[in-house]
């Protein structure tokens, strides 16, 4: 992971969260989607369904240029705020504005609200998300459907058309009945990550209980399968770490990229962007599957460390135990030089431009100090009790630590993390 502008480190930010308890959430999309490649836009028809929990809305983000033709319950119109003249509520969506459900009954659970919009997509930059001819991959960086942040365990089935000529993957499984490519996501997530091009391929492997599936378009063979044989062997060494996957499916959607890109993660999905095979790549995969168990912390706030700084800590970790210890030691000195000048990770706000920096590379360093002094096999333990205990925030991490280690220790970190 090499990139150090604003625009590029967030494709790397939003990853696989946790479930939070909040209030209302958006349960469920129901969704027939169409592409218009020519005239990049999405027009939607469908029904989300919304938990309101009594509340008198809920706020979610959707694409800037989005024009409605109707929003109902049951064929009744109902209200709502889209906020054109508005900065975009979420840091990692640039071009998205509010779009606030006002709740049509406080006395009932679940509304199935009806929508009906079309978004035009021209305008979106080539970071997270693209709209060319050659490759279609939109989601939550541009926000073509309602998004909610706090919403993490919206179900989706969305039917989608588009240009004969087209194949179609996502974040989701993935079939095709007639003309129309239907992607179901049965699975907790908060994102609908739509793939399309024309000659889109695929290969997949299993080896005991996981199955790697590989979706790419103008990249060599032989780097696929070593792609997926990497892969592999990070489950394999991450599965003597964290608690192991009963059954483990990943897929990774591969699109080339001649400056790299780095990757994020979804429920069971990994987008890469990358040049070509090499050690940057193995460990921009270690770190996306690293956050299957690295994840927890709120994303949108310095607590986002519990995310990032531990899943680059896990690639790391597979860099020195898989590939050599010297690599490791290479990247840590070259993260040290780095982060001289870089801000306190405590209370750091989210959206400096240091970010990467800071969450990433100064965090890696410090977990990696902490290992130094707490020793290897405690160091892991701890890892595995941060994941199955499900942390959240870094006083319950420093009160872990403290209970495995020392008052000491827990100062220590304390104190280096506000420093």
């Amino acid at each position: 992971m090499i990139h150090i502008m604003k625009k590029t480190y967030l494709l790397f930010v939003l990853t696989l969260l946790t479930t939070f308890i909040y209030g209302q959430q958006i349960k469920s999309y129901d969704l027939d989607v169409a592409i218009d490649v020519k005239t990049k836009k999405v027009k939607v028809k469908g029904l989300i369904n919304i938990d309101f929990e009594q509340q008198p809305s809920i706020s979610t983000t959707i694409w800037k240029n989005t024009k409605f033709n109707d929003i109902s319950v049951n064929g009744i119109p109902m209200s709502y705020t889209f906020e054109t003249d508005k900065p975009t509520p979420i840091i990692f969506i640039d071009e998205g504005r509010g779009l606030i459900f006002s709740n049509p009954n406080k006395n009932v659970g679940n509304v199935p609200i009806y929508v009906d919009y079309e978004s035009d997509m021209n305008g979106i930059e080539p970071s997270a998300e693209l709209f060319t001819e050659d490759w279609i991959q939109i989601g939550f960086y541009n926000a073509w459907f309602p998004v909610d942040i706090k919403s993490r365990n919206a179900t989706s089935k969305l039917r989608i058309s588009i240009d004969p000529t087209y194949k179609v993957s996502g974040s989701g499984k993935i079939t095709k009945k007639g003309d129309v490519w239907e992607m179901t996501q049965p699975w907790p997530a908060y994102d609908n990550v739509i793939i399309a091009a024309k000659n889109l391929q695929s290969s997949q492997a299993k080896k005991g209980n996981a199955t790697i599936e590989t979706v790419y378009t103008d990249f060599p063979e032989a780097d696929i399968q070593s792609i997926m044989s990497t892969s592999q062997t990070v489950l394999d060494y991450f599965g003597k770490i964290y608690p192991k996957q009963n059954e483990a499916y990943i897929k990774f959607v591969v699109k080339h990229s001649a400056n790299g890109g780095g990757g994020y993660n979804r429920a069971n999905f990994i987008s890469l962007r990358i040049n070509n095979y090499g050690l940057s790549t193995q460990k921009t995969i270690a770190h996306e599957v690293a956050h299957f168990w690295a994840t927890g912390g709120d994303s949108t706030t310095w607590q986002d460390w519990l995310n990032e700084s531990f899943a680059e800590y896990s690639a790391l970790l597979y860099v020195r135990d898989n590939i050599s210890t010297k690599t490791y030691t290479d990247y840590i000195e070259a993260y040290k030089k780095s982060i001289v000048d870089a801000p306190a990770i405590w209370g750091f706000n989210r959206s400096n431009n240091a970010a990467y920096t800071v969450l990433y590379k100064k965090g890696a360093v410090i977990l990696h100090e902490l290992e130094s002094k707490i020793g290897t096999d405690q160091m892991f333990k701890l890892l595995y009790l941060k994941h199955t205990q499900g942390i959240k925030n870094t006083t319950d991490f420093l009160d872990l630590l403290e209970q495995q280690t020392s008052k000491k220790i827990r100062n220590w970190l304390e104190n280096t993390l506000k420093s």
